[in-house]
């Protein structure tokens, strides 16, 4: 019996809606600007698929006529994360989405966004610029510096709920993730700031509590936020906070990974202890330690990026 009519239809609009998504997760992205006051005779791009997993790839140029231009190859990722320095303090770390495009207007002591991904980068440099407005405090000691960090996380929180209902969902909790998390971790690191004593250990747990805990940014770790490098920064500094204030000792590699192989599931764990493992390697941390965690996270890892990145480093590592 031949199919119906009706069925047919539908059969192929949804090979269409399938076709159409795909193409368009795989066409090239562009970013293009003008430096109006010459501040740079050239330009330079950095971008990433995957921010702390993925390696960083580099392009440079020269301007032409004041102008320049990248083209990004068309990928299977959907969103693709770039920096972009064309000297003189005209620099910014942002996101385009596959397909897209993005001009960075460069004058006086600001950039304009334009372009189809245009409003993706200026709600996250307009947050950016929100929370640098706030007055830097006369002292850096831990109460005051924590105060600062507070009017900075509501300033910009502020400003991207302004744009929240004219984002994509996705590219908005990346931005979020990824401007809010890097104010959070500083807020964070005001811990190690409190004056030594006989009371520190009590005033430490005081002032996490009190000044640290509930100042602290609502993220939720997805899949999604999980492609936030400033995010999974923030995660682990909360981490290290998180076991020294119930074990009180500080922590090492192994711990830190337990705690966070402990706390969190998902592509998030895999993203996390994959950032973790990388950034313990590049620092030179106990060798043997980091080959144990090395070990034991191939054995768990589901994301296949993750596995092949920390699958390579502990490689090397045994090569040495």
């Amino acid at each position: 019996m031949a199919p119906h009519p009706i069925k047919q239809l539908l059969c192929i609009c949804c090979g269409l809606f399938l076709l159409t998504d795909v193409l368009s997760a795989q066409t090239a992205s562009v970013i293009t600007g003008k430096v109006a006051d010459h501040a740079s005779p050239g330009v330079s791009l950095t971008y990433w698929y995957a921010p702390g997993i993925s390696p960083a790839i580099t392009q440079d140029t020269l301007l032409q006529k004041d102008s320049f231009y990248f083209r990004l190859p068309a990928t299977a990722a959907r969103e693709i994360f770039f920096y972009a320095d064309a000297g003189s303090g005209y620099n910014f770390y942002g996101l385009i989405r596959a397909g897209d495009s993005v001009h960075m207007h460069c004058q006086g002591d600001s950039i304009i966004f334009s372009g189809t991904g245009g409003v993706v980068c200026r709600a996250q440099y307009a947050a950016k610029l929100a929370q640098q407005r706030v007055s830097m405090p006369l002292h850096n000691d831990a109460l005051t510096l924590s105060e600062y960090y507070r009017k900075q996380l509501a300033a910009g929180n502020r400003v991207l709920g302004v744009y929240a209902d004219s984002l994509p969902a996705t590219a908005y909790a990346i931005i979020r993730a990824n401007v809010l998390g890097e104010t959070a971790g500083r807020l964070i690191s005001c811990l190690w700031l409190l004056g030594s004593d006989s009371t520190l250990e009590e005033r430490q747990e005081h002032f996490y509590h009190e000044k640290i805990l509930p100042s602290l940014p609502v993220i939720l770790p997805s899949d999604t936020t999980a492609m936030a490098i400033r995010y999974l920064d923030y995660l682990l500094q909360k981490s290290e906070a998180d076991y020294f204030i119930l074990h009180r000792y500080e922590c090492n590699s192994r711990t830190i990974y337990e705690w966070i192989k402990t706390h969190y599931t998902g592509v998030m764990r895999d993203k996390l202890l994959a950032h973790q493992l990388l950034l313990g390697f590049a620092a030179g941390s106990a060798q043997e330690e980091m080959e144990w965690c090395a070990r034991d996270y191939l054995s768990l890892v589901q994301d296949v990026a993750c596995k092949q990145i920390i699958a390579g480093r502990y490689a090397s590592s045994k090569q040495r």
